[in-house]
């Protein structure tokens, strides 16, 4: 009976895992759809792309350079843009430079969608010996630590991919009211994959030990 119960629970925790994995990435990809779809729409177009800026207020943390006109009341009211979508063509001063640039996000890109299928793969797998009880064997061990290796891969092609936008976008831009700042990355990724690989290296104590149990049995 308490085997039984074991077992339904651990698989109720990996079905768990799965479903909030699955749903982190779908709100990554949701939130980011828009831009995506931006992104494919600049394939065709020679003349104009899409720029995506990360500002911040010059001044200080209480400015606000622009207007907005609140339709409720028809008044100007003030405001300032965190986030900025700019379309604007490739001057050609940079345009070697950008192209360049944009090469290297493509296959950032790439590497990024490469670990996105491969994560939930190696995770499915883990999760089907775990369901079978199978815990302190070495191909769960591995599967852990590729998860967990993949996971700061995933936030160091981020954390690039960021740096290559911030460099792009300072070669092209500069306004009046505004600086250009290097969006910031999610942590989440480095936490997931330190928690990751810590569990590896409890399975892999616990594996050695059960090794060392069995010889003396």
């Amino acid at each position: 009976m308490k085997t039984n119960f074991a077992r339904t629970k651990l698989a109720t925790l990996s079905i768990l895992a799965t479903l909030a994995y699955c749903l982190l990435i779908m709100n990554s990809f949701t939130e980011g759809l828009d831009d995506f779809k931006l992104g494919f729409k600049d394939g065709y177009n020679l003349k104009l792309q899409t720029y995506f800026l990360d500002l911040k207020a010059k001044k200080s943390f209480s400015t606000f350079p622009d207007s907005i006109t609140n339709l409720k009341t028809g008044e100007k009211i003030s405001i300032r843009y965190n986030k900025a979508q700019v379309r604007a063509a490739i001057t050609p001063a940079s345009g070697k430079a950008i192209t360049l640039y944009q090469v290297i996000q493509s296959l950032m890109a790439l590497i990024a969608l490469f670990i996105v299928i491969a994560i939930p793969v190696l995770f499915l797998k883990l999760m089907k010996t775990l369901t079978k009880e199978v815990i302190f064997d070495k191909v769960n061990i591995k599967y852990m630590r590729k998860i967990g290796v993949l996971l700061f891969v995933f936030y160091i092609v981020n954390l690039l991919t960021n740096c290559i936008s911030y460099q792009m976008n300072v070669s092209m831009f500069d306004f009046t009211d505004y600086t250009i700042q290097r969006e910031p990355n999610d942590l989440i990724w480095i936490l997931l994959g330190i928690v990751v690989l810590l569990f590896a290296e409890i399975l892999s104590k616990g594996s050695k030990i059960k090794e060392e149990q069995d010889l003396t049995i």
